[in-house]
């Protein structure tokens, strides 16, 4: 059962292991927090002069929008499509293939129905490429060896005979006022209405990425030049409590008692919490060196920043009464969990960062990222 994460370090690796249905009714009750002093178990390095590295936050285009009021109105209105033609590069395309592996057909890399870009790169290498120069109607057989890096792995470095049809040659629909208004529902009346709203949540997604890559980059450097000599014990137990009853809640969403749950996942109870303690070691790194430099430079959160985020968290995790939400995660753990990613905004304020050259793939699907929370909610 995959939980929904909330913007936070300590989410990620403790809040989000926990129990809890969108309407609040966890069964599972979080721990205490515990007591401990970070600094008799950390070393710090140079913290206040860290130099970090990232890409910039990617800007929002006209073209970008473009692209995604094109996308927007195809998803509701269809492609238009042409059953004669020559496909080149850059043309859209529907085709149909089969991937033959050692004689049998591979399902997961066949379709029946498939719609992409020439040129994007949106497909495995030598697939787009056939398809150029293709005549629609025409069938095709090539082979591709399958790259190194490609995910599923058992298809690295292996080569696949293909047998392709091209459907047909497709464009978007003509985008007017009208045909806005008429694909959302009624939500936007004009396609400047929107391109706004596309704007105002792309910029959103994007400044959360921005902060998200940030904050990847200042944890790693922390860990480059903090040492932790070894997690408390009580910590590493919190921990191993927490992922026990992830574990609980999950057989309880299978509808399977524990025992039979960790059995059909190739496990045992005793295996889990080994494994539980093996990750803490790795997953309560950050935590404590930032534990460690709240204690240094006596860094307190401010009510109203608790206030915020208690609010904030509790809304994300389907919660209507924050303290129904307290009750179920334990005012000490998500007090914790501000706490530290409040120190590690201060660490990264603190830090010089560099940005380096922009992704040029950065923002052309903001479709399958902002477009798809604004279409959610413009209907």
């Amino acid at each position: 059962m995959k939980r929904k994460i909330v913007a936070g370090l300590v989410l990620t690796c403790t809040m989000a292991l926990v129990g809890c249905s969108s309407s609040g009714g966890g069964a599972y009750l979080y721990p205490e927090y515990p007591e401990y002093t970070a600094s008799d178990y950390v070393t710090l390095g140079d913290y206040q002069n860290l130099s970090v590295t990232i890409e910039p936050e990617t800007e929002v285009t006209e073209a970008m929008l473009d692209e995604q009021v094109n996308l927007y109105i195809a998803k509701r209105m269809g492609m238009t499509q042409t059953k004669t033609g020559t496909a080149k590069d850059g043309d859209y395309v529907q085709v149909s293939y089969t991937a033959v592996l050692n004689g049998e057909e591979v399902a997961e890399l066949s379709s029946e129905e498939d719609h992409f870009q020439l040129g994007s790169n949106s497909m495995v290498e030598g697939l787009e490429e056939a398809v150029v120069g293709m005549n629609v109607g025409d069938t095709k057989e090539f082979t591709i060896t399958f790259p190194e890096n490609w995910t599923p792995v058992e298809y690295q470095n292996q080569t696949v005979d293909y047998t392709l049809t091209l459907e047909a040659l497709e464009s978007y629909p003509e985008v007017t006022d009208n045909i806005v208004n008429l694909a959302s529902n009624g939500n936007y009346a004009t396609i400047e209405e929107l391109k706004q709203h596309l704007r105002e949540d792309g910029e959103s997604y994007y400044q959360s990425d921005y902060k998200e890559r940030l904050q990847a980059a200042v944890q790693g450097e922390l860990k480059e030049i903090c040492e932790v000599k070894e997690i408390p014990e009580e910590l590493e137990t919190w921990y191993v409590q927490i992922q026990l009853a992830s574990l609980e809640d999950a057989a309880e969403a299978s509808g399977v008692s524990m025992e039979e749950y960790l059995e059909q996942n190739d496990t045992s109870l005793e295996e889990a919490t080994e494994q539980a303690k093996e990750d803490a070691q790795e997953s309560l790194q950050v935590e404590l060196i930032a534990h460690a430099v709240g204690e240094a430079e006596e860094i307190e959160v401010p009510d109203s920043v608790y206030e915020t985020q208690i609010a904030a968290y509790a809304a994300g995790y389907g919660y209507e009464d924050t303290d129904a939400f307290l009750r179920v995660y334990g005012k000490s753990s998500v007090r914790d969990s501000i706490y530290v990613q409040y120190v590690l905004d201060w660490v990264a304020d603190q830090a010089t960062v560099t940005e380096g050259e922009p992704d040029v793939s950065s923002g052309v699907n903001l479709e399958t990222d902002a477009a798809t929370e604004a279409e959610t909610a413009g209907e």
